[in-house]
């Protein structure tokens, strides 16, 4: 939808005001923060930096006429490991799926999704996962321990879907076995 939206702009508007260019900026920081991390940069570099003229510069092109670099779309959610706060997870437009380390050795976490009270079904690469989850605050938490089927299956697969409700949710594991490997190393399951 963003991409759409910066195409519209880009199509009817005479030029880039400052504005524009600073929604565009947190945009690509909503969609892909935190900045400075390479995804934010590459939104920031290939939709608003390739798109907005320089000063007393010719109008932006229309959509046929930038190139393709311009318009490609910036990578989608990545892995990402925290493992001085025990924490590897997974954002995408305001859900996470997350690990942390907890006293009991390890907590799967997903948020965003709402449904309160709904179960979660899990599914790895198509296989599903019966994993019984509580929720609190709008967040859906499981319990699990180093070697269990869900941590296994999110470390060893290509792609996960969540259903809670009538919200799916489908992330990709590629980074996933690193990022919570990292966080792994640094648990300290004992008092």
């Amino acid at each position: 939808m963003f991409r759409l939206a910066l195409t519209l702009s880009l199509a009817t508007g005479p030029a880039w005001s400052q504005d524009m260019l600073t929604q565009c900026v947190n945009q690509c920081l909503f969609e892909y923060g935190p900045a400075g991390s390479p995804a934010y940069d590459l939104c920031v570099a290939q939709l608003c930096m390739a798109a907005a003229p320089a000063p007393d510069a010719a109008p932006p092109p229309t959509p046929s006429q930038v190139p393709a670099p311009a318009l490609a779309q910036p990578p989608g959610p990545i892995w990402r490991a925290d493992p001085t706060l025990g924490t590897a997870e997974i954002r995408w437009r305001g859900r996470s799926l997350a690990f942390r380390c907890d006293a009991e050795g390890g907590l799967v976490s997903v948020s965003g999704l709402g449904g309160g009270g709904s179960a979660l079904s899990f599914a790895v690469d198509g296989q599903r996962l019966d994993v019984p989850f509580q929720t609190r605050d709008g967040t859906h938490y499981a319990q699990v321990e180093p070697e269990s089927a869900l941590l296994e299956a999110l470390m060893a697969g290509r792609q996960v879907t969540i259903v809670a409700g009538q919200v799916t949710l489908t992330l990709p594991l590629a980074g996933s076995r690193r990022a919570i490997s990292q966080v792994m190393a640094g648990c300290d399951p004992t008092p």
